[in-house]
Order: C-alpha cells, then structure tokens, then sequence
C-alpha cells in the first residue's frame, strides 16, 4: 500500500500544514474554565500561552 489514501475530512485542532492541504474553520466556541477564587492564573490576563502553562485537570463525559 502506498501514500496515495484519500481523505473526505479531518476533524481536530490542525497545526502546521503543507500549503497544499485546504482548511475551513467549522464553527468557534466559547470555552469556560473553573479555578478557586485566589488562583494564580487570575494575576494578569488569561492569554493562550499562560492557560497552556497552567496545571489542568481533564473531565470527559465519555463511559
């Protein structure tokens, strides 16, 4: 089998990409995150790279 597979969509947060792949945002979502009252993270603005270096606890609502 070689590389030559079609693909009809790809679903996810993309990084970089080769210029040849085309891409289409689908929608933008507000995002919600809980902290205690105190929580270093409240010190500045919450901008992407100091949520990124935060600890996170992940809660999934899968079975």
């Amino acid at each position: 089998m070689g590389l030559n597979r079609l693909v009809d969509v790809e679903l996810g947060v993309l990084g970089n990409l080769d210029p040849e792949i085309r891409t289409q945002p689908l929608t933008r979502m507000r995002l919600v995150g809980v902290a205690r009252s105190g929580h270093p993270l409240f010190d500045a603005r919450i901008d992407a790279r100091r949520f990124a270096a935060a600890d996170h606890i992940g809660i999934s609502g899968g079975r």
